[in-house]
């Protein structure tokens, strides 16, 4: 069961590109789009309560609630981007979080060093494949707009190391059940989102959006992509070694809103498809496979 978490990963990366990609189509203000994610999700899942047993261990809590707070102000910011840049620029960048969450979980748990010295070779590929996976994703698109893009998104990036990390911290602290600690996350955490992002949309936009029939429509669209990407997340989280691994893989989701750009243009505007590099894919698909490999 220990190895499922790659699985778990890749499902997550589809489903994390569709919402993504969803999101920039639906042009959906950041803090409506995360309240409908937020409070939309919550209400769904409090029927079913009665059928997850409680997390007995407090931390588990403590680590779910500071996601959340955390996590309000990361993916607004985020979803103002895919707004203001695109799903592509936006999702291409945060692939830079990947060194800094291994980096950063080595230096919380130190004997994993030890663990990854005695087995040299392995550690060298397993660092090779995230760097593999960084470069390949970065050099899939290149934009005018990218250094604006970086310097917005700057903050996420260190941030979205903090998120990852607090996943995979309340995830061992819900490990005495794992449905439960993957229901009890997204409810405790979409509740919190919901409720920071409405007092954040309230601040700024009117109240009747929040009740548009196309807006609602949408929201429930959104919803449904991002419990199925959260869900499997946590699954991926719960079951490695080190978060950043699932992080590498998530994150090769830009490949995939790419591929269906390319898809819808060469079979429905009949213009030039978009020139990207066998190669480039190649390296990106050979560090995938190689991270699922040696990071057992």
């Amino acid at each position: 069961m220990e190895n499922v978490w790659w699985i778990a990963a890749l499902i997550s990366s589809l489903f994390t590109a569709v919402y993504i990609y969803s999101s920039q189509i639906f042009k959906m203000p950041a803090s409506l789009f995360m309240t409908y994610r937020g409070l939309g999700a919550g209400l769904v899942m409090l029927p079913f309560i009665p059928f997850f047993p409680f997390i007995y261990d407090p931390y588990f809590y403590v680590f779910v609630i500071a996601q959340g707070l955390w996590a309000s102000y990361l993916d607004n910011r985020f979803f103002h981007a895919v707004n203001k840049y695109g799903a592509e620029m936006t999702s291409a960048i945060q692939p830079l979080s990947i060194g800094v969450t291994f980096i950063s979980w080595l230096m919380i748990y130190p004997y994993q060093i030890i663990l990854l010295i005695h087995n040299p070779w392995r550690c060298l590929g397993i660092i090779a494949c995230l760097v593999g996976i960084t470069i390949t994703i970065l050099q899939l698109r290149k934009s005018k707009i990218g250094f604006r893009a970086f310097i917005y998104l700057l903050p996420c990036l260190f941030m979205t190391t903090g998120s990852d990390i607090l996943n995979k911290q309340a995830m061992f602290f819900g490990k005495e059940n794992l449905s439960s600690a993957v229901f009890y996350y997204i409810l405790i955490m979409s509740i919190i989102m919901g409720v920071a992002n409405l007092w954040a949309y309230l601040r700024t936009y009117k109240t009747s959006l929040l009740w548009k029939p196309q807006n609602l429509k949408n929201g429930v669209i959104l919803v449904i992509w991002a419990l199925l990407s959260l869900a499997s997340k946590n699954v991926a989280m719960a079951k490695t070694f080190n978060p950043s691994y699932v992080a590498a893989i998530i994150y090769t989701y830009p490949m995939l809103i790419i591929g269906w750009d390319i898809y819808q243009v060469c079979h429905y505007k009949n213009y030039l498809c978009p020139h990207i590099s066998l190669k480039v894919v190649g390296v990106l698909f050979a560090s995938v496979i190689g991270l699922i490999l040696l990071g057992k």
